[in-house]
């Protein structure tokens, strides 16, 4: 397969919502001293939120005190050469935790061990693109002229 029967293309906002949690697994961008810092987490979507923990000591909780941040997963096919990413970005807000906020849907972190702090991305903005091939294109086309 060559380069030139590969597109990237835009994802809707809907097909964003759809394909978001479909990993689990995604990363977050925060500044802290200056400084871009990527880390990974497991992540579940909620009322409009991207949720994942963290621990009080962790950097990422220190984080929320300047707020905004973004928000990435993706499924890629490197065999193949297709897949998809989404990000979100919007402003972190600390959600709590089980001592200060009794019921709060439970998951486990296992990307940061001992995490217990909740933090929440509202989804104000969200966006994704697709690499796909030609015979995708035209099957996708396709599809549309059918309906």
């Amino acid at each position: 397969m060559t380069d030139a029967e590969c597109h990237v293309v835009m994802l809707s906002p809907d097909d964003c919502l759809r394909l978001l949690p479909a990993c689990g697994l995604g990363w977050v961008s925060y500044v802290r001293s200056g400084e871009p810092q990527l880390m990974l987490v497991n992540f579940v979507v909620q009322a409009g939120e991207v949720v994942f923990e963290t621990g009080y000591e962790n950097r990422l909780a220190a984080a929320v005190q300047e707020p905004l941040m973004s928000f990435g997963t993706e499924s890629m096919d490197t065999a193949h050469h297709t897949g998809w990413y989404v990000t979100v970005t919007g402003r972190a807000r600390l959600i709590g935790d089980d001592l200060v906020n009794h019921g709060l849907p439970r998951f486990e972190s296992w990307t940061t061990p001992g995490a217990c702090l909740r933090v929440g991305i509202p989804i104000d903005r969200v966006c994704g693109r697709r690499v796909e091939h030609d015979q995708q294109r035209r099957l996708a086309l396709v599809q549309v002229s059918v309906r």
